[in-house]
Formats: C-alpha cells, structure tokens, sequence
C-alpha cells in the first residue's frame, strides 16, 4: 500500500496529531500505532472496473475500548444515501443502510460501521476469511465492487492487542467516541425507516401505524401517558411496539419490524390468540407486553375481562426471522388464579 494513502487514512483516523511511533505490514494489512497507543489497520481493495476502496480498523488505547471499523470508497465515490453490503467468502451479504448501520465521521468519506452486532459479526468473520467483497452504489449511479484480501488480518489484530497491552483479545465493535459525525449525514433519510420521527419512532413505522383504522395517536391526551417500546431483534432486525388504544390500566399494542438487511422492509406483525368459544384465531395487537432482549422473549400478560374470556398469558421467542410460540395460557372466566402466569395452560412449545 502507498505510503502517501495510509498517511492521509491515518491523519484522517488518529485524533492525536503524533507521528506515528511503530509500523508493521501483514500480508496486504499495514499497521501503525501513534505516540499516544491510538492504533489503525489498514487494506486497500480493487475492483475489475478500476474501483479503488479502502477498510480499516482502528482502536483507542483505553482498556476495554472497542475496535472501529471504517470503510471509504475512493473511487468512485458511493452515494450516501444507499447501503452498502459486504460478504465474506462468498457468504450471506451483511447489508449497511445509511444512519442506521453506518455514519460519516470526520470526513465525508469515512464510513464508520455504527451497527455493533452486525459490525462484530463482519469482523468475527473477516478474521478466519480469505477475501471479503464490498458492493455498494456510487454517485453517479450504478454499481461498484471491490475484493480484499484478507490473509494477514488476524497477525494484524494480535499486534495492535500487544502494544496496547490486551490481553482479553476482545473483538467488540462500536462508533467512535472520539470523532465528530460529518454533516453530510445530518437528518439523513434512510429509505427503509424514514428517518426519526414523533416519540423518537420511525417515520415509516408511525405512517404504518396510523394507516390502521382505530389506533389513538400519540399526541393525543389519551395515549400521552403510554410508551413505546423498542428492541433490537438481531443484527438487521428491530422491533418497535407502538401503543394503540389505552383504557384504565390496560394498554393494547400494535407491533412492528423493520428489517434493514439485504431483504429490508417493515413489516406488521400478527400473533396467535385463543378462546375456548372460537379456538385459535389470529390478532394483530397485544395487551400489556413486555420484552426481554437477552432472552428474545416477547410476553404479553393481561387479567382483563375480554370478549371471549377474562385474561391470558402467551409468550413467543424470536428465532431469526418471525416470533415463534412458546407458552400460552387462559382464563376462561374471571376468578380464581390472579396471576396470569398460573392461568390454565393451553400451549407449549415442544409438547
């Protein structure tokens, strides 16, 4: 790699203005380490048309500081308003969108990898991989590719762990906290969500939303005490549960994804619910829910008198690309139990 690039990349990268104190080159992999122990690793990438693409990673020199990683087209020059993918050996395509997955920081050009799950899951496999591909669209139109080479990586990323002294060999992936986001991506418009919107909720999601006869708006006096709830579902997936009507203690949800990988879009989801009088029928609103990312257990638990029944209890895990049931239970008749986890059990998964 020309010396004249990995200078302007690094200047580019290092907050500290210091010369650089230590280099060492890996295959197609060059590292260096600043005075103050801010270090970068860079790859230069070509493509069949002449595409010319750079990727880095850099890291502070801060214990448990996370690694970087930054992709810059230098030519062409992509469009920002579009995603960008990367695949690794010919794998599945790790699809970036604009705001969500990536930001411009410092220059315009430099394109932090935002996104910490799925930024992680790149790195964890650029790492035992042989060349990675970036796809994106420049702005001219069109497309443009590029091929890295990747042996060299994992010596790279093991020399910069012993000159900053670390020994957890941690390979987490962040934002930068050190760098200020470029105003070319300020109140950027990502094509999937729309951007923010009231109560901090996807523009898209909310025009979703408000699409359905009978919910309440947000802003109303009614539903100004309820709350939205978001989880992130994978690297590519959240969930957004945006409250509908609201009566006393009793809050009925309309759930949405938005899924920002290679196959993006929103989608409003619909969930299994049971009666003794009509079996089991499908609704697209949950009372009274809960959701737990560690787990990816979605609840909804309501004591409430209802049409065809006085109360229920049903819980559903995310598994990769829907909610699947795991338990669900039901009250007939108001009395008894209190506790909708002890409700008579008419589901569960496995049995």
């Amino acid at each position: 790699m020309p010396r004249r690039l990995l200078a302007c990349l690094f200047a580019l990268l290092a907050a500290a203005s210091a010369e650089a104190a230590e280099t060492a080159a890996f295959r197609g992999w060059q590292a260096e380490c600043t005075d103050d122990n801010i270090c970068v690793l860079v790859n230069r990438a070509t493509g069949a048309a002449g595409e010319d693409a750079v990727i880095a990673l850099r890291r502070l020199p801060d214990a448990g500081a996370p690694w970087q990683i930054l992709v810059t087209p230098l030519d062409p020059a992509i469009d920002l308003t579009h995603p960008f993918a990367l695949n690794v050996d010919g794998g599945p395509k790790l699809t970036f969108n604009p705001g969500y997955d990536f930001l411009a920081y410092g220059p315009a050009g430099n394109l932090f990898l935002v996104n910490p799950g799925l930024a992680g899951r790149l790195l964890g496999a650029m790492a035992g991989g042989m060349s990675a591909a970036l796809y994106y669209e420049p702005e001219a139109g069109g497309s443009a590719a590029a091929v890295f080479a990747l042996p060299g990586l994992a010596d790279g990323l093991a020399w910069i762990d012993d000159r900053q002294s670390r020994l957890d060999r941690n390979r987490r992936v962040a934002a930068p906290v050190d760098l200020e986001p470029h105003e070319s991506m300020a109140g950027l418009v990502t094509p999937i969500d729309g951007g923010t919107g009231e109560r901090g909720l996807p523009n898209n999601v909310l025009t979703q939303h408000y699409g359905v006869h009978g919910c309440e708006r947000l802003d109303s006096t009614l539903m100004s005490a309820t709350q939205p709830l978001t989880g992130r579902l994978s690297d590519s997936a959240v969930l957004y549960a945006i409250p509908c009507t609201a009566t006393g203690q009793r809050v009925d949800y309309r759930l949405y994804v938005v899924e920002t990988g290679e196959i993006g879009g929103i989608d409003t989801l619909s969930f299994a619910r049971y009666s003794r009088d009509y079996g089991w029928t499908g609704t697209d609103t949950l009372v009274d829910i809960a959701y737990d990312p560690e787990e990816g257990v979605l609840t909804s638990a309501s004591p409430h008198r209802e049409v065809d029944g006085c109360g229920h209890y049903a819980r559903w895990r995310w598994t990769d690309i829907r909610f699947a049931l795991i338990e669900y239970r039901y009250r007939e008749s108001c009395g008894g139990a209190g506790d909708p986890r002890q409700y008579p059990e008419v589901f569960r998964l496995g049995n």
